[in-house]
């Protein structure tokens, strides 16, 4: 069936009812996710929305979710076959390779690198070159955001031994270390800022990788066994994960509404409205990380800027062998998982109710 048409028939009975599921189709299969972290967290807000909107069901997929300690965790069980597939940036699938780590990346959802500098506004520092002599935070020393800022800091003229990188934490760990000044910048990603947002306990202004920037090096990590064995299942999936990017953008409140009903300690306290206020900014700054839903190539991971990003992590010597490109990502997936009527889904997730 068409995108064109997909959606028309099985919707046109929602709407109508003002229904906030659709109706199920053929079983097509199990899709188990590992989340890369250990509890829920907003990074897996589009598989909830898919849920309780009701597009994993429409497509006949069922799905379980289970939470890693992070996403090198996640990869090697997903690595492993003990999993299906999983959120995840595209570092763990290129450091790991080396290691045995062996599946396939298959669709890419953000728009640019979810790893960028934040430096407080106001602030003396104005660019990279400014942070010399200073002190960069970092979630840990083991974060993926540490090779991307490094690579910054180089590409600015700026050497390692003229600054320093010290682990902050996320959150309000992360906000009282430059409050104190113990750091002068952060570097950390997405998720992590759209919570500094969210709790507006510090005005940020970011920098971007100056060539990587616009690269999106976040998306869905599969096994092998599932790319071969569940391609219906992960198509599916895929189409869910579409659908809930698209309904974010649309209804944000809806979006948050599903969030607290999925994590109920992520609620800001306070009044109803200014909770409301205050998670719908973090779901709209965390939705513009995400690409746009424009047309029938969402997802497709360009792969000379793949190839580029690889690179990166060779110059900064973790790794000693770029891996071949077609052993961790494919782009087999991009036209099924597009197969849908995107103004429908737009229309539902204006329309949707709980």
């Amino acid at each position: 069936m068409s995108r064109s048409s997909r959606l028309a028939a099985l919707c046109a009975g929602a709407f109508a009812l003002g229904a906030s599921a659709l109706p199920a189709l053929a079983q097509v299969g199990e899709i188990r996710v590992v989340a890369g972290g250990p509890t829920p967290s907003s990074s897996s807000l589009t598989y909830y929305i898919a849920n309780a909107a009701g597009f994993f069901k429409q497509d006949g997929l069922e799905t379980s979710i289970n939470y890693a300690t992070n996403a090198s965790a996640a990869t090697q069980i997903i690595s492993a076959g003990n999993g299906d597939i999983s959120l995840m940036t595209f570092e763990p699938t290129i450091l790991g390779y080396e290691k045995g780590i062996r599946g396939k990346i298959l669709l890419s959802i953000y728009s640019k690198l979810i790893y960028k500098v934040g430096l407080p506004d106001p602030s003396p520092v104005k660019e990279m070159k400014d942070l010399k002599g200073k002190t960069i935070g970092v979630s840990n020393l083991g974060s993926s955001a540490l090779p991307i800022v490094t690579s910054m800091m180089a590409m600015a003229g700026v050497k390692r031994d003229d600054y320093t990188i010290a682990p902050v934490g996320v959150a309000d760990q992360a906000v009282a270390a430059l409050q104190s000044d113990r750091v002068q910048a952060l570097a950390l990603w997405d998720s992590a800022y759209a919570t500094i947002e969210r709790n507006k306990a510090v005005k940020l202004t970011y920098v971007e990788h100056p060539t990587l920037g616009d690269f999106g090096n976040g998306g869905y990590f599969a096994s092998n066994a599932a790319v071969e064995g569940k391609r219906d299942a992960l198509c599916a999936f895929g189409r869910g994960i579409i659908k809930s990017i698209v309904f974010m953008k649309e209804n944000p409140e809806a979006a948050v509404r599903i969030y607290w009903k999925a994590n109920p300690a992520a609620k800001p306290e306070g009044p109803e409205d200014q909770a409301m206020a205050r998670s719908v900014g973090e779901v709209k700054f965390l939705a513009a990380a995400y690409s746009d839903v424009v047309d029938s190539e969402f997802g497709k991971i360009d792969e000379g800027k793949f190839k580029q990003y690889v690179g990166l992590f060779k110059e900064e010597k973790l790794i000693t062998a770029e891996p071949p490109v077609s052993d961790i990502l494919t782009n087999d997936f991009v036209k099924c998982t597009n197969d849908f009527n995107l103004e429908e889904v737009r229309a539902f997730a204006r329309n949707w109710k709980e």
